[in-house]
C-alpha cells in the first residue's frame, strides 16, 4: 500500500465533491494490508478484507480482498441515508458519512475522517437532527422506512424516446481506491 496524499491513484486522487474515497480495514479495524491511504486524499475506511462476496462460476460465495469489497460498504450506506432523505444534497450525504465514523487511532492522521464506516451512527444522526423523512406520510425519521423514496420535485418529464422519466439532481457519489486486489479466495 502506498499514501495517496504523494502518488495519487485514480478516481480516488481526483479533487471532487461528489467522490469519497475509501480504504480497506481489516477485520480488527486497522489498515489493511494492502489499501491506499491519505491523510488529505482518502475519506474514510470500510471493511474490505475477507470480505464474501458472489462469485460467478462456483464457489457462489467467496472471499475477497480489496477497496472494491470496501467501496460497496459505502455505497450502500450512502443508498441507505437517501433512502431515508432522498434530499439530500452531496454535500450532505457526504458530511453524513464522514462526520459520524468510528474514530480509530489507527485511521488518525491515515484518512480525512479519521476513521471507518458508521452508518448506524450516521442513520442515527438523521433522526436526532429531526429531518423529516419524505414519504408520502410524512413520518420522523425514526419511524420505520418510508413507502416512498422518490425526490419531491417537478413531475416526470417526457424523455426524448417519448417515456416519462423522473428530473434527476445528480445526485451521484462515486466510491473507491485504486489498489492491486487480492485474488479470490474459496469459502
Amino acid at each position: 500500500h502506498h499514501n495517496n496524499d504523494h502518488v495519487p491513484t485514480f478516481p480516488a486522487g481526483y479533487d471532487c465533491d461528489g467522490i469519497i474515497s475509501v480504504a480497506a480495514s481489516d477485520e480488527d479495524d486497522l489498515p489493511a494490508y494492502f489499501t491506499n491511504y491519505g491523510a488529505t486524499t482518502v475519506d474514510l475506511a470500510a471493511p474490505g478484507e475477507g470480505t464474501v462476496s458472489t462469485y460467478k462460476g462456483g464457489p457462489f460465495y467467496t472471499s475477497f480482498n480489496g477497496t472494491s469489497m470496501s467501496s460497496p460498504h459505502v455505497a450502500g450506506a450512502a443508498a441507505l441515508l437517501l433512502a431515508r432523505k432522498p434530499s439530500l444534497t452531496v454535500a450532505q450525504l457526504k458530511a453524513l458519512l464522514m462526520d459520524n465514523v468510528e474514530k480509530l487511532p489507527a485511521w488518525t492522521g491515515k484518512v480525512i475522517s479519521g476513521g471507518r464506516l458508521n452508518v448506524a451512527k450516521a442513520m442515527e444522526k438523521l433522526s436526532a437532527a429531526g429531518l423529516q423523512s419524505e414519504s408520502a406520510a410524512g413520518e420522523n425519521l425514526a419511524a420505520p422506512v418510508p413507502h416512498s423514496t422518490k425526490p419531491s420535485g417537478p413531475s416526470p418529464q417526457p424523455s426524448p424516446l417519448g417515456e416519462e422519466s423522473e428530473p434527476s439532481q445528480s445526485v451521484a457519489v462515486n466510491v473507491g481506491s485504486a489498489e492491486q486486489e487480492e485474488a479470490p479466495t474459496a469459502v
